[in-house]
């Protein structure tokens, strides 16, 4: 199944709603330039089960992993802010 996410590229922002309903995104890396996530970029994505916050994310948008049930582990390990 083709996702159509191919040759993606995500530099310092995650757009409001990118992936919002995406109830196959299972996992996702985020670049280190990543600074924000923007509100419901990550909505209702159902079958997100993980996701480490890169270091340089500053801003975390309302609602960007809401409706995300499945999600067991969020990294925060390395942010210092």
């Amino acid at each position: 199944m083709d996702s159509g996410f191919k040759d993606w590229t995500i530099e310092k922002s995650i757009g409001e709603g990118a992936f919002e309903s995406c109830e196959t995104l299972s996992n996702i890396i985020l670049p280190n330039s990543l600074t924000t996530i923007e509100q419901n970029s990550f909505k209702a994505c159902k079958s997100l089960t993980s996701i480490t916050i890169p270091s340089k994310v500053t801003t975390i948008g309302n609602n960007a992993f809401q409706e995300c049930f499945n999600i067991k582990h969020i990294d925060f390990t390395n942010c210092t802010k």
